[in-house]
């Protein structure tokens, strides 16, 4: 069995299965992944405007769930196209869904 969140370095464990459905539960401990971006710090002065759109953004992003995360961001990118913190978090929403190519183009214009 393996398991992985976002955030966290992959674990894997080998299950008797015939064992297992004896057993009522099965724990994996998963360890933080020292090389993860830290989306906790990103609460500063230029997400304040978003606050509510960011905070949910964030939380999707850490559960996995992109698409929700995209949905938030792109709302509060109407109105803030240059907000460098806006444009990371997609980039890195882009990036976990594997859109490279729209990845690039955010992490393009934090440099602007």
């Amino acid at each position: 069995m393996e398991v992985s969140a976002v955030g966290y370095l992959s674990a894997q464990k080998e299950v008797d299965v015939i064992s297992s459905l004896r057993a009522s539960q099965i724990d994996i401990v998963l360890h933080r992944d020292p090389e993860a971006v830290n989306l906790d710090l990103l609460n500063g002065a230029c997400l304040r405007r978003h606050a509510k759109q960011t905070k949910r953004a964030i939380s999707a992003l850490k559960s996995g769930n992109f698409t929700a995360a995209q949905k938030q961001l792109d709302e509060a990118f109407k109105s803030s196209p240059s907000n460098p913190d806006l444009n990371f978090l997609l980039d890195i929403c882009n990036f976990q869904k594997k859109d490279f190519g729209q990845a690039q183009t955010y992490w393009a214009r934090q440099r602007i």
